[in-house]
């Protein structure tokens, strides 16, 4: 796809609840159109493919790492954990980890390894890395400027307070944010548990601070 579609089609709430993290953003040029493409030859790849399928397919295995690829994705993984990202790219970099702990049993399966080795953590924490800095690059280009700021001030409000009613919260952001504006960012945040909305004894909607 391009940037302007997925600019134009990809809604804040999307982005917010979790499923435009749920791919691997792969960024690239328009290349020259060939008129007449050569025809190329897959056969090895596939026929790599269906013995890779034959083998896996004879025992069913759950697959656990070496104590190197334990110690690798261990520190790895803290050192991810502790880096503190701003939105949205708390949200769209949020799977990464899982996205890293898959490719590393990939790459074991596709190595004939019935262990994930340390060699196959390294290089799916340098998947990794591609992932997020591919990312960051696609999701800086689009403009979510005006819902990320608003975003950001919920939260600040939220930290201060830990629980505001909804009519007060929008009085505290000016009232510029139209109401429907203001409760599709509010459930893109409930989708990531970043807030929990609901209602107090008084029967009036409220929001409270979830995961930050």
């Amino acid at each position: 796809t391009t940037l302007d579609w997925l600019e134009a089609y990809l809604r804040m709430e999307d982005l917010l609840g979790g499923f435009a993290n749920r791919f691997i953003y792969v960024p690239g040029y328009e290349t020259p159109r060939v008129a007449w493409p050569q025809e190329r030859n897959v056969d090895h790849i596939v026929g790599f493919c269906r013995d890779v399928v034959a083998w896996v397919r004879k025992e069913e295995r759950l697959y656990d790492g070496s104590a190197g690829a334990r110690a690798l994705w261990n520190d790895w993984y803290v050192a991810w954990e502790t880096v503190e990202r701003l939105p949205p790219f708390d949200v769209v970099l949020k799977r990464v980890p899982a996205h890293v702990r898959k490719f590393a049993v990939l790459y074991a399966v596709l190595d004939g390894s019935t262990t994930v080795e340390t060699e196959h953590m390294d290089a799916a924490i340098a998947v990794g890395g591609y992932m997020a800095e591919a990312a960051t690059q696609v999701f800086t280009s689009i403009s979510f400027q005006n819902d990320v700021r608003f975003e950001t001030k919920i939260l600040a409000i939220l930290r201060d307070c830990g629980e505001i009613r909804r009519s007060e919260l929008h009085q505290r952001l000016s009232g510029r944010m139209r109401g429907d504006v203001l409760d599709r960012i509010l459930r893109g945040l409930s989708a990531n548990d970043r807030v929990t909305l609901g209602v107090n004894i008084d029967g009036h909607k409220v929001v409270k601070l979830g995961v930050v």
